[in-house]
């Protein structure tokens, strides 16, 4: 690269991270004054909501006290006149927004004068509607006030009869005993205020407002289902939003910085915050909030930046068309490179590049003609590899399909003897018939040996024959195949059969589904050493695996032996002893192995075995996992009908 343009790119370098450290300072310094505006504002409104609450409860309070000591109450303390009172309650919730009721109630809680605001009207409620509030908390605080102490209750949603009435009140009450002229508490006097018209907004423009009390839960927030969403169960507190504690927070004014928890996604805010004590004693405590999202923040920034960013677009267009000019010559000789790399390709691995000078990019252009080269050398050898492998697959395949046909043959031949040997016998029998009992148990067991090797060399070549064919997966209903696996696998007479299947439709390879269950089915049956027996059947899912399980209360099968009985031809126990061919659990751990699978024995609860099959369950349109080719297209059984018939009195192989 020449050393003028290198220069160039110095310069206008230079020039960028000047401009941008520029802009930055003034941002800087930018942000910490609106932060600080933002502050004041946010206190001077939260200052401002809480002259505003103290102001109505106060306005409150001194209405209570006037209907108190008026001529009205007096009347009816002295002579019994309700009247003068009932209208005198009517004529203070007509005209004051605030009051949702006015009641008075003797000292055991009894309702015995209520006008209630509706709809902005006076409702005078008759003597048969008037209630029983013994009982109630703010009724026990009211009558521990001293003469012409007013109380103030919690501010709480509005019940009846114990349940929150919607659409939602919150209810302030303001409470005053009457006294006679003899100092006698003669009953209760309540207000019930709206906290509607008592507390501000909850939102105004940009800003959120929030009043909570000492432990965090709502009184006012901006989503309606958090205010007093610990009572109604619609919402948390401050502690869960916000991880903020507000009995923990200074009694002077302060700032805070928000951070949702409820809600990672939400943007931080800005927050000024400061207490309200309200009450003549000072028995009710909020925390009122006022809070701005940080994106406020962040637009006021971007508003008062339209000067600066349109001097940092200046300087960045002439930053930029000086780099263009200095990087064309650049982009040029990249651009011959890419040509030459496309040409590649596109299979023309005989292109190479002009390399100019001895800068970066002429080391680069010659490096890419070594790459060509070599390239073009692996290539032909990765062919050669190729066509090598194609004939070595091509000998593979005719050397399995000459054992295939070794294997059938052989099983063929084999049968035939095998046939004729377990036929002689009988005919013997029909042909001698004073033959002694022991002569003819010996022939027995020659038929009997006889069904054994035959069923062993139909095993041992579906065995080896397993993985031949490809079957595709398909859905099914798995109590259709456990019915169909049920009609040819009799159960014995004293046995019991339960079904466990949580799936309607599963989608696998139905044939690996049939072989599993048939020969668990089947190695329970014949293993079994008792007379009678309960055998479970369950098919489950879990996530993205599915179950099949068979379970017995037979003898089980010893630690020791377990991993034995899992390999072709071994068995745990003789003839005698009720042995079979090995193969039943043999195919069954082929079927796992090749789907990456799991086969397990488990010990049952309290006597007997489980044989439990995982497989991966296989979303429609896919193919099975197989780890070496598909599986046989007709279920094998790892024994026959002849063999399955015959259960031993003792003993048990798995």
């Amino acid at each position: 690269m020449r050393l003028a343009t290198r220069a160039q790119l110095i310069t206008v370098g230079a020039l960028i991270v000047v401009t941008l450290l520029l802009v930055g300072f003034i941002g800087a310094n930018h942000r910490d004054l609106l932060r600080q505006h933002l502050q004041e504002t946010l206190s001077a409104q939260v200052a401002t909501n809480v002259s505003a609450i103290r102001t109505r409860i106060e306005a409150s309070q001194h209405l209570l006290r006037r209907l108190a000591g008026g001529p009205a109450m007096h009347r009816f303390l002295d002579a019994g006149v309700a009247k003068d009172l009932t209208d005198r309650f009517a004529v203070l919730a007509a005209n004051h927004p605030q009051i949702l009721q006015v009641r008075f109630l003797d000292p055991g809680g009894q309702e015995r004068l209520r006008v209630d605001r509706v709809a902005g009207q006076a409702r005078i409620i008759p003597l048969a509607d008037l209630q029983d509030k013994s009982g109630r908390a703010y009724l026990r605080q009211a009558l521990t006030l001293a003469p012409g102490e007013v109380g103030l209750s919690t501010l709480e949603p509005n019940r009846e009869f114990g349940e929150i009435q919607y659409p939602l009140t919150p209810t302030l009450r303001l409470m005053m005993s009457v006294f006679d002229s003899r100092g006698q508490r003669v009953g209760l006097l309540v207000l019930n205020l709206d906290g509607t018209e008592i507390l501000p907004a909850a939102r105004a423009g940009e800003t959120d407002l929030r009043i909570m009390r000492p432990d965090g839960t709502y009184l006012l927030h901006p989503d309606p289902d958090q205010t007093f969403g610990l009572e109604r169960g619609t919402g948390a507190g401050a502690r869960a939003e916000f991880g903020l504690t507000p009995a923990t927070l200074s009694a002077s004014p302060g700032f805070l910085h928000l951070a949702a928890r409820s809600a990672p996604g939400a943007p931080p805010a800005l927050a000024a915050y400061q207490w309200v004590s309200l009450g003549e004693t000072a028995s009710q405590r909020w925390l009122v909030m006022a809070s701005v999202p940080e994106s406020l923040l962040a637009a006021l920034l971007r508003r008062d930046f339209l000067t600066l960013a349109g001097t940092a677009g200046l300087i960045a267009a002439l930053a930029c068309a000086l780099i263009w000019a200095a990087l064309n010559r650049i982009a040029r000789r990249l651009d011959r490179i890419t040509e030459a790399a496309r040409s590649i390709s596109a299979g023309d691995r005989g292109v190479t590049v002009t390399t100019e000078g001895d800068d970066e990019l002429a080391i680069l252009g010659k490096a890419f003609n070594g790459m060509t080269r070599d390239l073009e050398v692996a290539l032909e050898r990765e062919q050669r590899a190729r066509a090598d492998l194609e004939d070595t697959n091509t000998e593979l395949q005719r050397s399995n399909a000459d054992l295939e046909s070794f294997a059938r043959a052989a099983a063929h031949d084999l049968k035939t003897p095998l046939r004729a040997l377990r036929i002689l016998p009988t005919f013997i029998e029909e042909d001698t018939p004073d033959l002694g009992p022991d002569l003819c148990d010996h022939l027995h067991e020659i038929t009997n040996q006889a069904e054994r090797l035959e069923d062993l060399v139909d095993g041992l070549l579906r065995y080896s024959l397993l993985g031949r064919d490809r079957i595709m997966p398909e859905s099914f209903a798995p109590g259709d195949v456990v019915d169909r696996v049920l009609q040819t696998c009799t159960l014995p007479e004293g046995f019991t059969l339960r079904q466990e299947i949580d799936l309607a439709v599963i989608h696998c390879v139905m044939v690996e589904f049939e072989i599993a269950l048939r020969n668990m089915l089947q190695n329970a049956i014949r293993h079994h050493d008792r007379r009678t027996g309960s055998l479970v059947i369950r098919v489950t899912r879990d996530d993205s695996l599915f179950r099949i399980e068979v379970q017995d209360d037979g003898p089980g099968i010893p630690d020791t032996m377990k991993p034995k009985v899992l390999l072709p031809l071994r068995t745990g126990k003789t003839r005698e002893q009720g042995g079979g061919t090995g193969l039943g659990l043999a195919f069954i751990a082929k079927i796992a192995d090749r789907r990456g699978g799991q086969l397990e024995l488990l010990d049952a609860p309290g006597r007997g075995l489980i044989v439990r099959l995982t497989l991966p369950v296989t979303p429609p349109g896919d193919k099975p996992a197989d780890r070496r080719d598909g599986l046989p297209a007709a279920p094998p059984s790892a024994l026959s009908e002849r063999a399955a018939a015959r259960r031993p009195t003792a003993g048990r192989l798995h």
